[in-house]
């Protein structure tokens, strides 16, 4: 059984901007391609290409040390999953109506804060607030009758 890169020209390991090792091979036809040095480790050891649904982890959550035993093969959407800091929620309190409400921690993340500076519940409450601060200012004639 012929084993997987033997017919390649592997150069490395190099350090890419990240800090993380890296290899370059050069295949017979010409074509070359750069992977991880724990990528590339694995799929010696295992004497096949990783598909792309295929990571590998880093156990001890050092990506220099590429031991075997401290790697293993993963799901992608579960090792990217496992690596996600969660951002903890909070409450907040709603300027307009007086409303204390929860947001959660990826609201809150891309949740900037409008031109007043306020948090509001909803977007009628964030309405009306702009609606009351307009007729302050003078921007918005009130018609009765």
């Amino acid at each position: 059984m012929k084993k997987i890169y033997s017919d390649c020209k592997v150069y490395g390991p190099y350090v890419n901007r990240e800090g993380r090792d890296f290899m370059f091979i050069v295949y017979p036809d010409g074509k070359r391609e750069s992977t991880q040095l724990s990528r590339y480790a694995m799929e010696r050891r295992l004497n096949r290409k990783l598909t792309n649904r295929e990571e590998v982890h880093h156990k001890d959550k050092n990506f220099n040390n590429n031991r075997y035993s401290n790697l293993e093969i993963v799901d992608a959407t579960e090792h990217r999953k496992s690596h996600v800091t969660r951002r903890p929620g909070k409450y907040l309190f709603c300027h307009t109506c007086g409303l204390i409400f929860w947001v959660t921690g990826k609201q809150l993340h891309g949740r900037g804060r409008n031109k007043s500076g306020f948090n509001f519940c909803s977007r009628k409450c964030s309405g009306i607030f702009t609606r009351i601060e307009q007729i302050k200012q003078g921007k918005i004639n009130l018609r009765i009758g």
